[in-house]
């Protein structure tokens, strides 16, 4: 939109919508009309259709638009000769709204039945006041979500803030994390590694998970996944380690990266274990697997937490304030970043 209206030097809708003649008497701006206008004339010409009312709302609107022709005119006057520059999208709204003058007058009727007027100007004034209520509605959505958008905005200033950024991951407790028998994911030069402990059916880690694959799949260079799963202590085969030992399974038959990561994404998509054994059947636990799992159960304990989610970013644990989704913008400042969690 910004470069449509920007194409060339000449067009500037901005400085035309905001100047002191596109209000109307000061209270109804001139782009608020042209919606109403437009808006109006699509609810009431439904309407006509299923009302049997059409010609004469048709024709009503033909009345209207030839009202709008003196606007037209000093429109197109002002942004010639005082504001000396074009809006290409009132320009464009203005030539709809000739050619609909120009179709009225050689293919459409312009005398009224007054047996049938008062229902269509019913009709009219319903499909007006829609119209109101659409444009009400539609600029508090804008601006609610404008003010969102600032919040949001003024927030990531404040967490990329130096000073807020070191303070907040310096509260953070660092912890000795266990690699050797986690599920690495990602390129082994990575300078960012992601470490998440993770129970395989609650649905924050689905987030958690879902989010880091996103981040992965974005930045491959940069980030490593080293995924802890929580479960039970077991050196035989437990029921509820089932899923966790089938992900063991596939992560050992795989030598890519990208058909690991799949492997965890499709868990994680539906967190099903029949829709995810059809994709991924199995035929049977290894011993070797078995035992892998225990082990990597019991190092969980060195995490220093049973809490699931738990997200660290290389050694500390991510604060409380930032979520994953922060985590490109913290990139962006790779060498605070490592500075603070290493």
């Amino acid at each position: 939109f910004d470069e449509f209206c920007h194409k060339r030097e000449s067009f500037d809708c901005e400085k035309v919508i905001n100047s002191k003649a596109s209000q109307l008497f000061n209270l109804v701006t001139l782009a608020d009309l042209g919606c109403v206008y437009f808006v109006m004339g699509i609810i009431s010409l439904i309407l006509g259709v299923f009302s049997g009312l059409l010609y004469y709302i048709v024709t009503i609107i033909f009345y209207i638009s030839a009202c709008c022709i003196p606007f037209i005119l000093f429109s197109v006057f002002y942004q010639k000769i005082v504001v000396k520059k074009w809006c290409p999208l009132c320009l464009s709204v203005m030539g709809i709204i000739l050619l609909e003058n120009i179709l009225f007058l050689f293919y459409g009727q312009t005398r009224l039945n007054f047996t049938a007027f008062h229902p269509s100007i019913i009709l009219m004034l319903f499909s007006f006041i829609s119209s109101l209520i659409a444009l009400q509605w539609i600029k508090q959505s804008s601006k609610n979500s404008y003010k969102l958008f600032n919040t949001i905005k003024s927030q990531l200033k404040l967490k990329r803030n130096p000073i807020i950024f070191a303070s907040l991951f310096g509260h953070e407790a660092f912890s000795s994390l266990p690699k050797d028998d986690s599920f690495i994911i990602g390129e082994k030069e990575s300078a960012i590694t992601i470490t998440t402990l993770l129970s395989p059916f609650c649905i924050p880690c689905k987030k958690t998970a879902n989010e880091i694959i996103e981040l992965i799949e974005r930045y491959p260079q940069l980030i490593q996944w080293h995924i802890r799963l929580d479960g039970v202590t077991s050196s035989e085969y437990a029921e509820i380690n089932k899923i966790q030992l089938n992900l063991v399974e596939l992560y050992h038959k795989e030598d890519s990266s990208k058909v690991k990561l799949s492997i965890i994404k499709d868990w994680f998509k539906e967190q099903n274990f029949e829709s995810f054994s059809k994709e991924h059947a199995i035929k049977s636990i290894t011993k070797e697997s078995i035992s892998f799992f225990a082990q990597h159960v019991k190092n969980n304990s060195m995490l220093k937490t049973n809490k699931v989610p738990t997200v660290w970013i290389n050694n500390c644990t991510l604060p409380q304030e930032y979520s994953i989704k922060d985590i490109p913008f913290l990139l962006t400042n790779m060498n605070a970043l490592l500075k603070v969690t290493m």
